[in-house]
């Protein structure tokens, strides 16, 4: 996404973690914010709710404390997503299904990954969400599933995975997690130019070969 207007939200309601994984410092503002002002939002407002990364990416972080959270509703949230349209090339939204917004969020969205790691636990839990948003049509075409922490030595291969979930693996992130952990401490993202950083080797291929 190099070069594109990026903009990436954590939509956890509170204690998350992608400001501190970035590096980046904290911020008074956060996605209910945009829920708040869903009927005024301008590019000037939004400027004021985003911290810039080194990288330029723009960032809306969640609560660092914990806060009570600003119920959306789905009218907020399509307008808030047309607005974010005009403003921005990609949005990336980390959040999760058991929020009450999940479906509009997922019916305003392009493209919806389900991220999980190959144990059984994880894969059980996918398999029931794929079969949940699978039944309906507006979601059925946007999902993608992608492995994280997968190594050669997992005892369940993706074969067997896209067997489990009955649904094709999309991306599959490798287990470094030493690579992962210094990254993590340094709140230093892992480029995907770097040929020595197998992780970020592998997202730059997610990158090109995903349909975005």
């Amino acid at each position: 996404l190099q070069g594109k207007r990026t903009l990436l939200i954590d939509h956890s309601h509170q204690l998350g973690h992608v400001g501190l994984l970035l590096g980046i410092e904290e911020s008074s503002y956060h996605f209910d914010d945009l829920i708040r002002n869903a009927d005024r939002l301008d590019s000037e407002l939004l400027g004021g709710f985003v911290v810039r990364h080194a990288s330029g990416l723009a960032v809306l972080s969640s609560p660092s404390t914990c806060t009570v959270r600003q119920r959306a509703l789905p009218e907020d949230v399509e307008r808030i997503f047309a607005f974010l349209r005009q403003e921005y090339d990609f949005v990336v939204l980390d959040s999760s299904l058991h929020y009450d917004d999940a479906a509009a969020t997922i019916q305003y969205s392009d493209s919806v990954y389900l991220v999980s790691t190959p144990d059984i636990a994880s894969l059980r839990d996918l398999s029931r969400y794929i079969e949940h948003l699978g039944l309906t049509e507006t979601s059925a075409g946007k999902l993608h599933v992608a492995i994280n922490r997968a190594s050669s030595h997992d005892a369940i291969h993706q074969e067997q995975i896209e067997k489990v979930v009955r649904f094709p693996v999309s991306v599959s992130i490798p287990n470094n997690y030493a690579e992962l952990l210094s990254a993590v401490n340094a709140g230093a993202p892992i480029w995907p130019q770097r040929r020595s950083a197998t992780a970020g080797q592998q997202i730059r291929w997610a990158r090109v070969s995903a349909s975005w």
